[in-house]
């Protein structure tokens, strides 16, 4: 078995090197083409390679992390937080990777549309031991739910009872699942709508700030400065628009 392990911390990062170094210094029988091509997955494409670590914003470095745990093809992940730091974007790619790895996947998330997505086993844990549960996050607060419902029922009516209650409230189970999956959808929906429209907001006022950098003379006459701030400019303006486009197909 080999286990890679997630870092919500990036402990593991060297904040000397540049993304490519950072990468392919663990991996340096890999050719460069296959390296860019597991950093373009997660957002890092041309001059974006040789940024330095250390400068980074916290979910540029989970998107480093998650490029070197991708390459370890280790056949079981345990992950921390992993959607810690990550924009909607982000968090889409990450997902969209761990949908399609082969492997077993252990994670600790606060991140409900996360949970809701990936799990299909949830282990929860209290004063007496480790509870498990089939399914996502909603399923097991349903199934919670139920066995609450059913206790209840058998408390004040008696063991037969309840026991017939419990067959009447199980008996639709069709339309019982069929609304609880749309329910589920519709608020995984909601979710994404309020991140998307949270990441603009963002977006927009790191998009001004930028403009307003490249409009001062000490910038506008640095050319290796301006260049800088173009660069980062021309970055946030199409994650603005990869988000809006994210988000207008939300509202349909």
């Amino acid at each position: 078995m080999q286990l890679g392990y997630y870092d919500q911390e990036q402990r593991g990062l060297n904040p000397a090197n540049t993304v490519l170094e950072e990468v392919w210094s663990q991996y340096p029988m890999l050719p460069e083409a296959e390296i860019r091509t597991v950093l373009g997955n997660f957002l890092f494409s041309g001059e974006d390679v040789r940024k330095t670590v250390g400068s980074l914003s916290g979910g540029e470095k989970a998107r480093v992390a998650l490029s070197k745990l991708m390459l370890m093809k280790a056949n079981v992940l345990v992950l921390d937080e992993p959607t810690n730091h990550l924009d909607l974007w982000s968090r889409e790619v990450l997902e969209g990777a761990l949908e399609e790895y082969d492997g077993t996947l252990l994670f600790v998330s606060h991140d409900r549309y996360f949970l809701n997505r990936l799990a299909d086993r949830v282990v929860e844990l209290g004063p007496e031991g480790a509870v498990h549960f089939l399914g996502n996050y909603d399923e097991m607060v349903a199934k919670k739910r139920e066995l609450e419902e059913w206790a209840a029922a058998s408390a004040a009516g008696g063991a037969s009872s309840a026991s017939g209650a419990s067959q009447s409230a199980l008996s639709p189970v069709t339309d019982y699942e069929a609304d609880k999956q749309a329910k589920r959808e519709e608020r995984a929906k909601q979710r994404k709508r309020e991140q998307a429209e949270a990441d603009i907001s963002t977006l927009e006022t790191e998009i001004t700030a930028l403009e307003e950098e490249m409009a001062l003379p000490e910038v506008c006459t640095d050319f290796v400065r301006l260049r800088e701030v173009q660069s980062k400019l021309e970055e946030k303006q199409l994650a603005l628009e990869t988000t809006f486009a994210l988000w207008e197909s939300l509202m349909e």
